[in-house]
C-alpha cells in the first residue's frame, strides 16, 4: 500500500484552531411560512442556543435561500449565527433555484454577482462560511459546478464551495439527473446506473474541494440495514485520497419515509465511528430539524423542543469535539476486521491489513479497526480506531501487542496512559476506543 496521506483540513475562517466540521443540516428551526404554518413554541434566539449548545459548528441551509421572497429568514440566519460564533453554508436562488435548475449566467457575471452581493454579507458576518450548492447533484451538473466554483474563488478563496454527492444504492435515473425526479424536463439525461462513473466523472470535472456524501443504512425492520455500507466508505476514501481533500460524511439521524427505520442510540454511534475508522473527517447530521410530522426522531421535534435524541447528538458532538485533534492528525493506512459484519457484507479487499503496528493478537468478538499513523510534534506513531462492529452485542475484547509500551486510550471523552502489552476493551454495540502506541501526552501512566 503507498504511504498513508494526512488528508489537508477544512479551514474556518472564523475559527483560529483547527476543528471538525461538525454540521446540522437544514434551519435550526423555521424559515417564514413554516413559523406560522406549524404550531412552533420556541423562539427564534432559543432555536440557535440550542443549535449552539448541541456543539455543531456548521449549519448547512436548503429550504430557505438569499434572493427570494423570505430573503430576510436568510439574513437574519447570517446574523444569529454570526453571534454565536458558527459557520454557515448557504443556498442563493441566483445560483441553484428550483428543482436545481442553475444559473445561465457566464464566470464573468456571476463574478461580478458574487462581487456584488456576497462582499458585504462577508464584511458583516463572520459565520459566512461558503455555499452550499447543490445536494446530491447529477453528473450533468458537474461542469456549470466547476465554472461557478471557480468564479466563487476567485472572489472568495478561503470560503467553501460545498457539494454533496449521491449513495452508490441511488436510483439509476438520478445518476446522470440528480435527485429530482423529472423525466419529461428537456434537461433530462437517460438511466444511468454506473456509479462508478459517476464519481470519476464528479472527481475530474467538477474539481471539488472536498468529498461528501450521504448513506443510509438503516432500513425497515431492526437489525436489517443495506449491504453496500462498506463499499461506500472505501469508494469515498478512495476518491478524497487520491486527489487529496478532506472527507465529509452524511449519518443517518432519523427517518423519512415507511423504508427507513428510525436509528436508535447504538446505530447512530456506529454509523459515526464506523466513518471516523474509515478516514472521514467531517460529520453531518440528516437531520437536524425538518418541520414535517413524517420526519422522526430528529434533534428538534416538528414545534421546536429538543427531542431525546437531541441529547444524544449532543454527546456525540461533544466527544468529537474532544477527540478531533487525533482524528484530524491522522493519516488512513487501511482497516483490520474481525468477526461478523452487521449488515453481512464482505468489505472491500482494497483496505484490508492483516497486521498493523505492534498489534499481535484480537481475542475476537466483531471489531473494525481503523489503522492510522497519527502525526503529532513532528513523530508518527501507530493509532487504532476500534469499532465494535455490532448493533446488536456488546464486545468485551482484549488487544494484545508484541511489547510492553505505553498508550493512550480514549473512550469519548475521557483519555488516560496506560503501559503494558494488552488493552481491555468494554464496549457498547458501535461504540468505539481510539489507541495510540507510545504516545503518553506527557500523563501519568497507569499499569494496566
Amino acid at each position: 500500500m503507498a504511504k498513508a496521506k494526512l488528508l489537508p483540513k477544512i479551514k474556518f475562517p472564523n475559527k483560529p484552531e483547527e476543528e471538525m466540521l461538525i454540521g446540522a443540516y437544514v434551519e435550526p428551526l423555521v424559515y417564514g411560512r413554516y413559523i406560522k404554518d406549524h404550531n412552533v413554541q420556541v423562539t427564534i434566539d432559543q432555536a440557535y442556543d440550542d443549535l449552539k449548545d448541541c456543539n455543531f459548528n456548521t449549519l448547512l441551509q436548503t429550504e430557505s435561500a438569499l434572493n427570494r421572497e423570505d430573503n430576510q429568514v436568510t439574513l437574519d440566519m447570517f446574523e444569529h449565527l454570526h453571534k454565536r460564533g458558527l459557520n454557515f453554508l448557504f443556498r442563493d436562488k441566483e445560483v441553484v433555484g428550483l428543482k436545481n435548475i442553475v444559473t445561465t449566467k457566464s464566470e464573468e457575471e456571476m463574478i461580478e454577482y458574487f462581487e456584488k452581493a456576497y462582499k458585504p454579507l462577508a464584511e458583516k458576518y463572520s459565520s459566512f462560511a461558503g455555499i452550499h450548492y447543490i445536494d446530491e447533484a447529477g453528473y450533468k451538473d458537474w461542469k456549470r459546478a466547476r465554472e461557478i466554483k471557480r468564479a466563487f474563488k476567485k472572489v472568495f478563496p478561503d470560503k467553501m464551495f460545498f457539494m454533496n454527492l449521491l449513495q452508490v444504492y441511488a436510483p439509476t435515473w438520478a445518476f446522470p439527473n440528480g435527485p429530482i425526479y423529472m423525466p419529461d424536463a428537456d434537461w433530462w439525461l437517460p438511466n444511468d446506473p454506473d456509479y462508478i462513473k459517476y464519481y470519476d466523472t464528479y472527481m475530474a470535472e467538477a474539481e471539488p474541494e472536498m468529498f461528501s456524501y450521504d448513506y443510509y443504512p438503516m432500513r425497515y425492520e431492526f437489525p436489517y440495514m443495506l449491504e453496500q455500507y462498506f463499499l461506500q466508505l472505501h469508494l469515498s476514501y478512495k476518491y478524497s485520497a487520491q486527489a487529496n481533500i478532506p472527507l465529509v460524511c452524511f449519518v443517518q439521524n432519523g427517518t423519512w419515509d415507511t423504508a427507513t427505520r428510525v436509528p436508535n442510540d447504538d446505530e447512530l454511534r456506529w454509523q459515526v465511528n464506523t466513518a471516523l475508522a474509515y478516514n472521514t473527517k467531517g460529520i453531518c447530521y440528516y437531520t437536524y430539524w425538518v418541520p414535517t410530522p413524517r420526519n422522526k426522531r430528529m434533534c428538534i421535534h416538528e414545534y421546536g423542543h429538543k427531542t431525546p435524541n437531541y441529547y444524544l447528538v449532543q454527546q456525540i458532538n461533544k466527544e468529537l469535539k474532544f477527540q478531533d485533534e487525533y482524528i484530524l492528525n491522522a493519516a488512513f493506512n487501511g482497516y483490520i476486521q474481525v468477526g461478523k459484519m452487521p449488515n453481512n457484507e464482505v468489505p472491500v479487499q482494497d483496505d484490508r491489513l492483516e497486521t498493523f503496528g505492534n498489534l499481535k493478537e484480537i481475542s475476537g468478538g466483531n471489531l473494525f479497526i481503523g489503522c492510522f499513523d497519527y502525526h503529532k510534534d513532528g513523530k508518527i506513531y501507530n493509532m487504532y480506531i476500534v469499532v465494535n462492529n455490532s448493533i446488536c452485542e456488546k464486545a468485551k475484547e482484549t488487544l494484545t501487542f508484541s511489547k510492553s509500551m505505553a498508550f493512550t486510550k480514549i473512550h469519548r471523552d475521557k483519555k488516560e496512559v496506560i503501559g503494558g502489552n494488552k488493552i481491555d476493551i468494554d464496549l457498547t454495540p458501535g461504540d468505539a476506543y481510539i489507541i495510540i502506541e507510545g504516545f503518553t501526552d506527557s500523563e501519568k501512566i497507569h499499569i494496566q
